[in-house]
C-alpha cells in the first residue's frame, strides 16, 4: 500500500536570489536491504521546497533513510541552479508532514552520545571548552565536522575521519599524515592504534569518491568512537597537554 509524506524546506542564501525549479521528474530509489521502495518528485518555488515521497511502506524509524535521499535530491536540484549561477546556495529540510497530515520538526539526535562527553556540560566547563574552540579553526571544524555526522548521516564516515585527522594536527601540528604523528596522537590520548584505524579504513571508500553501503551498525560505531576520541582531546587539552590517569586506555 503506497503511502505519501512530505519534506519541507528552503533554500539559504537566497535572500538576494529568488530560486525556482521549474524542471521536476520523479525519482525512484530502492533500498532493498529494508524492503523501501521511494518515489520522489521535489519542487522549489520561490526559494521554498516541497519534496513528494511515495513509499511502500511507512515508520518513523525510516526517516532518517528517507532523509539522506530526500536531502541529496532537493540539494542536486539545488546545486544545478548553483552552478550555472556562481551563487553559494544550500539546502534545509526542517518539517516532515506525516501521511495523516500532522507534522513535526526535523531534528536528528543520538541519545547514545552524550554519556561520551565527560569534559563538560552546558553548566559546567562549556565557557573553557568554548573559548577553546572559538580561538582555534581546526578545533571548531573538528566539532562540525561531527555534528554534520548526525545531520548528514550519509556523510558521517566521511566527516569523522576528518574530525580525527584534525585533532591529530592539533596534537603534533604540521607532522602531516606521517606515522610518527598518528603514533604521538595514540600515546598522548591514550587510544590503540586498532581504535583510530577502525574510523579511518571505514571512510577510504566514501573519501574518495566509491561509490559503497556500509551497514549502520558500522556507521554507529565509527560516530561513537570520534565522539570518544573527540572527548578525549578535550580532556587532554583542559589538563594542559597530560590526559588524566583516569582515563583508561580506549581499545578495540
Amino acid at each position: 500500500m503506497q503511502t505519501t509524506i512530505h519534506l519541507l524546506g528552503h533554500v539559504l542564501q537566497a535572500n538576494a536570489v529568488n530560486i525556482s525549479v521549474d524542471h521536476d521528474p520523479v525519482v525512484n530509489w530502492d533500498s532493498p536491504d529494508i524492503d523501501l521502495t521511494m518515489a520522489f518528485k521535489i519542487k522549489v518555488l520561490n526559494s521554498q521546497i516541497d519534496i513528494t515521497c511515495e513509499l511502500n511502506r511507512w515508520s518513523e524509524d525510516l526517516l532518517p533513510h528517507i532523509y539522506m535521499r530526500a536531502f541529496d535530491l532537493s540539494r542536486a536540484s539545488v546545486d544545478v541552479v548553483a552552478f550555472a549561477m556562481g551563487s553559494g546556495l544550500s539546502v534545509h529540510l526542517h518539517t516532515l508532514i506525516r501521511p495523516d497530515g500532522t507534522s513535526i520538526p526535523l531534528l536528528f539526535n543520538d541519545l547514545r552520545l552524550p554519556s561520551l562527553c565527560s569534559a563538560y556540560n552546558l553548566s559546567e566547563g562549556f565557557d573553557e571548552i568554548l573559548s577553546m574552540a572559538l580561538l582555534s579553526p581546526n578545533l571548531f571544524m573538528a566539532f562540525n565536522d561531527l555534528i554534520q555526522s548526525i545531520t548528514l548521516p550519509h556523510k558521517s564516515l566521511v566527516n569523522c575521519a576528518r574530525a580525527i585527522e584534525r585533532i591529530r594536527n592539533l596534537i603534533t601540528p604540521g607532522k602531516g599524515k606521517d606515522k610518527a604523528a598518528w603514533a604521538a596522537m595514540c600515546d598522548a590520548l591514550r587510544i590503540d592504534a586498532t581504535y583510530l584505524k577502525y574510523i579511518t579504513d571505514h571512510s577510504k571508500a566514501p573519501r574518495h569518491g566509491e561509490p559503497s553501503h556500509t551497514p549502520g551498525d558500522i556507521t554507529n560505531e565509527v560516530v561513537a568512537r570520534s565522539w570518544s576520541v573527540m572527548n578525549r582531546y578535550l580532556e587532554y587539552r583542559k589538563a594542559g597537554g597530560v590526559l588524566p590517569s583516569s582515563l583508561p586506555q580506549l581499545t578495540g
